[in-house]
């Protein structure tokens, strides 16, 4: 068995070896549609599967699904016997280091002081936390070998002394290993400190803590923390399940009446695979299958285009194959040998493509080479070889096993006889091509029916008008928590920066926001309507805290009221502005100025309308017009805001004296990335234009694909009817008649694959409806744009082989009988 492999591999590579162009073009078509999948296969290996680095025997950690507050993780980690342990942590957290003249933002985390050990992680540098220091409040930290590299140049005397944290020194326990990442990848955490330091850095928690009910670590209304656990060796998934369901019963009925039974019963087990929070792989997986999808289209085009060569091939070598099959070979081993060179075209695609994905990998590294994302990983393991292999195989099949049983069906007699006898064989496999091709145009269409929803989308985005102008504007994210300011300082802070930018040349006025427009942070709660009753359940809001002048600065008209002032502060009434959307929901046909709604519940305290806004796009160009309210920051003080800079000219001329300003006030406040509004709607639209541009590259290769594809099945149909087209012309058709033959062909199989791909397009184009802005899934400009692109495509490539048809001399063409 091995030495007939053998064989079939050495004949395979010669006949391969005798057809350069051939071989040429269908490894190149294959090496890109393969190199494709497996570099998206490798961005999804990193993020979705492969284990996370430095973590030991990550099969056995667990998610607790359900975020849980201190108490409850208290109660499950004492009363499990199934785990080794239980870790909490916050997720990214900011830091404030000061580090030479200008203090920098750091993300970092809080983590109890098991997180280390149960992770199985040891310190590069030092050591790692242990109980003493993090059952109370101690100022200790680990951080990042990046951190410890790029900011500390690798200085082994650092541990142990003292680096300023939000104004207070820590002193630096150790130094993580390189390429810890944590528990998320994609996350750039620096720095790791106790969680019991948690209230101490942030001002209200600690301003609370006299009161147990308002204390996260007292409370079990405030679900803050994710949890993960170890199991134990020996104890299953759902062993483990099935004790923590019985803890969660049993905490619920102890704790009735201060916890949600609902909430503790849902807690369920979720294996920590890949390196992605349960909750994002559950928004990543349809997103990553989407992607996959759409790549693997273009392998299956390119597969459809070689499989017509192929069975151009299988014609040309039909004697070939009938002498073969005369000495004795039967039809199963020539199946092997057409196989075996389709699997060596594959293989051979793949090898390219696999060189052409790490190319792509490494453009990848170097962008992310200044950012801590540089720790990850995107080189090809074993998982994305073990994938580019299969793929590789599996496509010699799927383009091979279809010529490969249409060759070795042949008649040896007639294979052996004249021209003449083979037309009835020749007309089967010009079926089976035409097949292939009508199945490479149907597939084309559907990838550029997704690309041209995609530029429409876009083109549509920027004609959306998200309630407020984005030219001439500037925001700088301010967060006064970070450096433990009480609420009175952090209002005085507030009005003194405003009084001081506003005050500077090129500047026309200036507003704070706790969540900028478009950006990806939002909050939402329930508003009762006075006089509601008291089966009234609400409504659902977003909602915002805004600086005087609010609506003025972002240019949103106000169709009825006024905007907040500065004299719009605590002991004046409540007040609120909505928006047109709530005002129409709450009081339909009335004037909502003047009407009072409520945060807490149908009885009050209840806040005065004087304001009712144009509707905006708060979170995404996409959002539907949703209700929302808007409440002054004199009255709903937040130490964490953005502030906004309306300017005369350029809006980044005055970052400079916008950042002055902030430093004159506070010289260790950092300042995060200064960017403009149209940045932040720019990055919004990041992920659509990023998909515009995918699409719309594997657009025009499938247009290529398809168009080569045509081309090649018109010119084999020329070629086929020589004879016949000779014997037309000597009885005196003329060239147009000709001309019009042919090309009735081509566009014969170019019509019935858009028939087909425009059906396949309008049920496939619904998983990407969610991600498009102003444009419906079967928009109809897109959809009558794509037939018209590819029956230009079709014509061109159908025009030259019949103008060549044309010059067919009838004496000539008789001759092959």
């Amino acid at each position: 068995m091995m030495k007939t492999l053998l064989q079939d591999v050495r004949y395979g590579v010669r006949m391969l070896v005798k057809s350069p162009a051939f071989t040429l073009v269908a490894v190149i078509s294959l090496a890109l549609g393969i190199g494709l999948n497996t570099a998206i296969f490798s961005i999804v290996n990193v993020i979705l599967i492969r284990p996370l680095p430095l973590v030991t025997q990550q099969d056995r950690l667990v998610w607790l699904r359900a975020p849980i507050s201190y108490p409850d993780y208290v109660d499950y980690q004492n009363q499990t016997q199934s785990f080794e342990g239980m870790a909490a942590i916050t997720g990214t957290a900011e830091f404030s280091l000061a580090r030479g003249s200008e203090p920098e933002l750091i993300k970092g985390e809080y983590v109890t002081e098991n997180y280390f050990d149960l992770l199985g992680v040891r310190a590069l540098k030092g050591r790692l936390f242990v109980q003493a220091e993090v059952q109370t409040p101690s100022p200790v930290v680990v951080v990042s070998e990046h951190l410890w590299r790029t900011r500390f140049a690798s200085d082994s005397t650092i541990i142990g002394r003292q680096i300023s944290l939000n104004g207070i020194g820590f002193t630096v326990l150790g130094v993580a290993p390189a390429n810890f990442i944590g528990t998320e990848v994609g996350l750039n955490r620096e720095l790791w400190v106790p969680l019991s330091m948690q209230p101490v850095l942030n001002p209200p928690e600690a301003a609370r803590l006299s009161d147990p009910g308002s204390n996260r670590f007292h409370s079990r209304d405030s679900h803050w923390l994710a949890v993960f656990a170890r199991l134990k060796s020996g104890v299953s998934r759902h062993q483990a399940s099935t004790e923590l369901s019985t803890v969660a019963r049993h905490v619920a009925e102890t704790y009735r009446g201060k916890v949600s039974p609902e909430t503790l019963r849902s807690v369920q087990l979720l294996r920590m695979s890949g390196g992605m929070d349960p909750r994002d792989q559950e928004e990543a997986l349809p997103l990553a299958g989407i992607v996959m999808a759409i790549v693997a289209l273009v392998l299956l085009i390119a597969c459809a285009n070689i499989a017509s060569l192929l069975v151009a091939r299988a014609a040309v070598r039909r004697r070939e194959t009938a002498i073969r099959q005369a000495l004795g070979a039967t039809r199963p081993r020539l199946v092997r040998q057409w196989l075996t060179e389709s699997v060596l075209l594959g293989v051979a695609g793949g090898a390219l493509g696999l060189i052409l994905a790490v190319w792509a990998n490494q453009l990848l590294i170097s962008y992310l080479q200044t950012t801590p994302l540089a720790a990850l990983d995107f080189g090809l393991d074993y998982r994305v070889l073990a994938f580019t292999l299969a793929v590789s195989v599996t496509t010699g099949i799927v383009f091979g096993l279809a010529p490969a049983l249409q060759a070795s069906r042949l008649n040896i007699v007639m294979a052996l006889k004249s021209e003449n006898a083979l037309q009835s064989a020749r007309a089967h496999r010009s079926h089976l091509r035409t097949a292939f091709v009508t199945a490479q145009v149907a597939l084309s269409v559907v990838l550029l029916v997704g690309a041209g929803l995609f530029i429409r989308s876009l083109q549509r985005a920027s004609t959306i008008d998200p309630g407020f102008r984005v030219e001439r504007a500037l925001t700088v994210p301010i967060n006064l928590a970070l450096l433990r300011y009480k609420e009175n300082e952090g209002e005085t802070f507030y009005s003194n920066l405003l009084a001081r930018v506003q005050a500077q040349p090129g500047i026309e006025r200036a507003t704070l926001v706790r969540f900028p427009q478009l950006g990806f942070s939002f909050a939402q709660f329930q508003v009762f309507a006075e006089g509601g009753g008291q089966a009234d359940e609400g409504i659902s809001v977003g909602f915002n805290v805004v600086g005087p002048n609010f609506f003025k600065t972002m240019e949103t008209p106000l169709l009825r009221g006024r905007d907040f002032t500065e004299t719009d502060r605590k002991g004046a009434p409540g007040i609120v502005v909505i928006n047109e959307t709530l005002a129409v929901r709450l009081w339909p046909g009335e004037d909502a100025l003047g009407k009072r709604l409520s945060r807490t519940g149908p009885k009050g305290p209840f806040l005065e309308v004087v304001g009712v806004a144009r509707d905006g796009r708060y979170h995404s160009l996409g959002d539907l017009p949703r209700p929302y309210v808007f409440q002054p920051l004199l009255q709903s003080y937040d130490p964490k805001m953005t502030l906004v800079v309306r300017t005369t000219g350029e809006p980044q001329s005055v970052a400079t004296v916008v950042r002055e300003q902030i430093r004159a006030l506070d010289a260790n406040l950092p300042i995060a990335e200064v960017r403009t509004l149209r940045d932040q709607l720019d990055l919004s639209l990041f992920p659509s234009r990023l998909a515009a541009w995918t699409l719309g590259g594997f657009g025009v290769l499938a247009l290529l694909l398809a168009g080569t594809g045509i081309y090649g099945v018109v010119s084999y149909a020329v070629a086929q009817r020589t004879r016949e087209i000779g014997v037309r012309m000597a009885l005196g058709a003329k060239e147009k008649d000709v001309l019009g033959l042919v090309l009735w062909n081509g566009l014969f199989v170019v019509g019935a694959g858009l028939a087909l791909g425009l059906l396949l397009a309008s049920v496939a184009t619904r998983a990407i409806a969610a991600f498009l802005y102003g444009v419906g899934a079967t928009d109809p400009v897109t959809f009558l744009g794509v037939p018209l692109v590819l029956g230009f495509v079709a014509f061109a490539a159908s025009y030259v082989p019949a103008r060549r048809a044309t010059k067919v001399d009838p004496l000539v063409a008789l001759r092959y009988e």
